[in-house]
């Protein structure tokens, strides 16, 4: 990036910045355009997160002595300079009216800055002799894919809307298709209809049980569908993910990736596989601490860049609550809510995994077993668990909770080795209890 780039950009962060202090009012239309991750100067773009948290929470943030202790607690203050350069970058900008501008501005610089990466990445790769030229264009149009600003939803009419629920009902009776986004398992997409943009679902499980195989199973099967999916992992590196990955699609045993006994023709195969899905839009985010209004960041930034139809967490009692001083349980509640106002305003449904309590350990999960809160039932749209002998392959995929239809169980196996799961042969829901009451 040049000098006058990076100067640019300075000096609109912190006139946005400013501006959303000043006029708290403007953010949640600035907010649709931009966020902190977007901005080049993390410690302000942290700032600004920390600000639009507190007003979607309704507290005051037009007060420096209000944020003063804020920032002070996120250990930002002094990069920010201090109060006294703090109270000096909020003078410098004495009216909000140009906000939604500077925002427009801030996104555009950080699309320029993410195409001049990608430039830099193919030209170093050019220099290669033995490159593919077929394998680098791959490589860019699955990088610059659907690079846009984002924009506002129209306000619909009711006649529009329910012309165009026709046209969706048509379109997936035309093409055999569930409403929802694919699990990529048969049984479990008949009975709830897969995952609806603005849902959010949570995936719960015991320690060991395989929630995380499960949820990157369900992720990498609407990859394959042609989805753009976004793992947040706050538990897993990325190479522990890719081995998990390895084991599942191609079969190269997990243990043998654990205990060296793999062969060159595993590391041949796993390079073929990634050979042949350059356009597979699966991305991986590890991030060991992470709030929802980052986790949200990172979201709007990849629908901007490549569109996005499904975020899966990794997992829910890991995000970093905004205010650290409240119990456990209000900590949790406020993230649980949180992350469906994320799915609906990124309008994607979002799997958050989650960890079950050891109470009535042995037994099959009960929404009451959801550890340390109550809120996550109330707000979630839907609430699956896997249950099974720890000892055992035999697996029940439980659909406790369905607010758009009915409850019941699913008989799946483990497969540990592949770390995989695998529905049994249906016929019309054989596994699927009907005589269980509908969620109410």
């Amino acid at each position: 990036m040049t000098k006058q780039m990076a100067t640019l950009a300075n000096e609109l962060e912190r006139s946005l910045f400013a501006a959303v202090v000043i006029d708290p009012s403007v953010l949640p239309r600035v907010c649709e355009i931009t966020t902190g991750s977007e901005f080049l100067d993390m410690t302000l773009g942290q700032a600004f997160d920390l600000v639009a948290d507190r007003f979607a929470a309704r507290l005051p943030v037009n007060d420096i002595t209000v944020l003063v202790p804020e920032f002070r607690k996120a250990g930002i203050l002094d990069e920010l300079g201090g109060i006294r350069g703090l109270a000096n970058l909020i003078r410098t900008v004495p009216t909000s009216s140009s906000a939604v501008y500077h925002a427009e501005e801030v996104n555009r610089l950080h699309l320029l800055r993410n195409l001049k990466a990608i430039a830099e990445e193919l030209s170093q790769a050019a220099d290669d002799p033995a490159a593919a030229p077929s394998d680098l264009i791959a490589r860019v149009d699955a990088k610059t894919l659907g690079v846009a600003a984002k924009g506002r939803d129209d306000v619909v009419s009711l006649s529009q809307m329910m012309n165009n629920l026709a046209d969706q009902l048509d379109n997936d009776r035309a093409n055999g298709t569930i409403a929802g986004i694919s699990t990529g398992f048969v049984s479990v997409d008949e009975s709830t209809g897969g995952l609806f943009r603005g849902d959010s679902i949570v995936l719960a499980a015991r320690t060991s049980i395989g929630k995380t195989a499960m949820g990157m199973q369900i992720a990498m099967n609407s990859a394959a569908e042609g989805k753009t999916v976004l793992v947040l992992s706050l538990e897993m590196k990325e190479l522990q993910l890719a081995q998990r990955i390895a084991a599942g699609q191609i079969g190269v045993s997990l243990i043998d990736q654990r205990t060296g006994n793999h062969t060159q023709h595993d590391s041949q195969r796993i390079r073929d596989y990634a050979a042949q899905h350059t356009d597979t839009k699966l991305m991986v985010k590890p991030a060991r601490k992470a709030t929802v209004a980052q986790i949200g960041g990172y979201a709007r930034s990849v629908k901007a860049t490549m569109g996005l139809d499904l975020l899966v967490i990794d997992y829910m009692q890991l995000i970093t609550p905004r205010d650290r001083r409240s119990t456990r349980t209000e900590q949790v509640t406020e993230i649980s809510n949180e992350i469906k106002t994320l799915a609906i305003e990124v309008d994607i449904p979002i799997l958050s995994l989650a960890q079950l309590n050891r109470q009535g350990e042995g037994e099959a999960p009960k929404l009451s077993h959801l550890r340390e809160s109550g809120a996550i039932e109330q707000d979630a749209d839907g609430v699956w668990f896997l249950h099974r002998d720890r000892d055992g392959s035999d697996t029940q995929f439980i659909v406790e909770k369905n607010r758009q239809g009915p409850r019941g169980v699913i008989e799946m196996q483990f497969e540990p080795d592949r770390c995989e799961f695998r529905e049994l042969t249906i016929q019309e829901h054989p596994n699927f209890h009907s005589d269980l009451p509908e969620y109410v």
